[in-house]
């Protein structure tokens, strides 16, 4: 209940500063670079790579175990700050996935998850299966980028991880790193 309660908050920061007149330039997102490590236990194979063009990824990841519990995702979204290294988080927040998919009343987190269903051959259902789950040439839709998120450097960390109490199992870490810039 507490991770709804967070996207609702975002959200209702996202209107107000939407209400606002925050312009509305198209943005265009540039992939840096990527990282990733997953748990072999779980996945055998796990590869997201940038295409030519940076905007499109190609993601594989084999599933060779289930999930017997929901999966959970911690996200990060960080912006570059004026110091070398420096880089202040500006999103974050851990959800249940199988809540999330089981009730996706929040706009923006529906459209986030249409675009990974709709782009990818990913179940809707939890929990997840053994399988070969692929996106070919994943766009991020630039109009679902929310308008809070001016031109800049970002990081950005996701975690899937199975949950035991206070500990979290990682299944799948990626970092990508991404320029946007106002058309």
């Amino acid at each position: 209940m507490a991770e709804i309660s967070k996207i609702l908050g975002l959200m209702v920061i996202i209107l107000v500063l939407a209400k606002l007149g925050v312009a509305q330039k198209r943005k265009n997102l540039q992939i840096q670079n990527i990282s990733h490590d997953c748990n072999k236990e779980y996945i055998s194979e796990f590869y997201i790579r940038a295409n030519n063009d940076s905007a499109t990824l190609d993601i594989k990841a084999a599933v060779i175990k289930a999930m017997t519990r929901p999966l959970w995702l911690e996200f990060n979204m960080f912006i570059k700050g004026t110091k070398k290294a420096d880089f202040n988080r500006i999103v974050g927040f851990d959800i249940n996935v199988c809540d999330v998919l089981e009730k996706a009343n929040n706009p923006l987190l529906s459209t986030w998850i249409d675009i990974i269903f709709r782009q990818g051959n990913m179940d809707k259902k939890c929990p997840m299966k053994e399988g070969t789950y692929h996106w070919k040439q994943f766009k991020i839709d630039k109009d679902t980028i929310p308008h809070f998120i001016l031109k800049g450097f970002y990081r950005i960390g996701v975690l899937g991880y199975d949950k035991r109490g206070r500990d979290k199992e990682m299944i799948l870490n990626v970092t990508l790193y991404a320029s946007i810039k106002m058309k």
